[in-house]
């Protein structure tokens, strides 16, 4: 089978997983048609890094750091494969991820992408687990459109960026502003593309490990506040672009009251982390903006300071 695929990596201050990043692109059983790796001002110069031993790789340099949104919007202009795949600076790709994942899309010709499961390690450990991956034969899942997006928002966590190879053709459709990411919505932008893609297309899952996703200890999906803070945004752009695409009134219910939900928790960190203030702010303003008697509740809970259980997450208490 011979498909092109084009590989966008952002990376900032990645210079101790990007080359076992590479190395295990590199050698894929289907090898990638272009690889574009964007450093978003990196401490270490990036180009200086890989020219030597990566030498058929497109290097890009923001002189500005940007974000990973942007940093792949400006990979993804350069894009000229027919499939497209925005992998992490730290992630492992199992070496047939990228055959299997174009085999089912040239197999399914109507669906949007094809997302795989992943193995998940909190260490440095991912090139050395990848090692001992046995391939299996894939089992593939298919999610009609609106089966897919209601599955996507009981599971965020179940597809990345890192493990998704999505048709160009698909990405152009979905662009909102010309560009896959929209600039301003930050820190939740892979789910506020997968909401966009889920809403129009069906799309395959292979339900079986084909690589290996490296949680930081510093990563966004560990800040809990950063993390509430932007699905709040990227669900309000969400709502805002309900004449753009074909969110029913259901999709449009569901997503107000995931802002809110996001909203509480965002306040609910926040005056745990000493910013009450601020976090009767939020939801003075949320109340205002779409009553909720939760949210009512949460607001006198922390304005008379009344003791709430704690939340454990990743051995870190919120």
């Amino acid at each position: 089978m011979k498909v092109n695929v084009s590989v966008v990596i952002p990376t900032y201050n990645n210079e101790d997983t990007l080359c076992a990043t590479l190395d295990a692109l590199i050698n894929q059983t289907l090898p990638a048609f272009e690889i574009i790796v964007v450093d978003d001002e990196c401490d270490v110069d990036v180009k200086t890094l890989l020219q030597s031993s990566y030498p058929a790789v497109h290097i890009i340099r923001h002189e500005q750091n940007a974000g990973v949104q942007n940093a792949r919007n400006t990979g993804y202009k350069l894009v000229t494969g027919k499939y497209v795949l925005f992998l992490d600076a730290d992630d492992i790709l199992f070496p047939e991820f990228l055959s299997e994942m174009a085999m089912v899309l040239e197999a399914n010709m109507s669906v949007g992408a094809c997302f795989a499961k992943f193995e998940k390690v909190y260490d440095q450990s991912s090139a050395q687990s990848a090692m001992a991956h046995v391939p299996v034969q894939s089992q593939i899942k298919h999610f009609p459109i609106d089966s897919g997006l209601f599955f996507y928002l009981g599971n965020t966590g179940e597809f990345l960026p890192s493990f998704s190879l999505i048709r160009k053709t698909t990405l152009d459709d979905i662009s909102v502003q010309g560009v896959p990411f929209p600039p301003d919505v930050w820190g939740n932008e892979d789910f506020h593309l997968f909401i966009r893609l889920l809403a129009k297309y069906p799309v395959c899952c292979i339900t079986n490990p084909l690589g290996i996703y490296y949680l930081r200890s510093n990563s966004l999906s560990r800040d809990q506040i950063g993390v509430w803070a932007s699905r709040a945004v990227a669900m309000e752009s969400l709502i805002k672009l309900e004449g753009s695409f074909p969110f029913s009134h259901r999709h449009l219910k569901l997503f107000e009251s995931m802002r809110t939900s996001a909203q509480r928790r965002h306040a609910m960190l926040l005056s745990r982390n000493k910013q009450r203030q601020a976090a009767l702010a939020i939801l003075q303003a949320e109340l205002i903006r779409s009553f909720s008697i939760k949210t009512l509740v949460v607001f006198f809970v922390l304005l008379f300071r009344i003791p709430t259980k704690k939340r454990e997450f990743n051995d870190q208490k919120y």
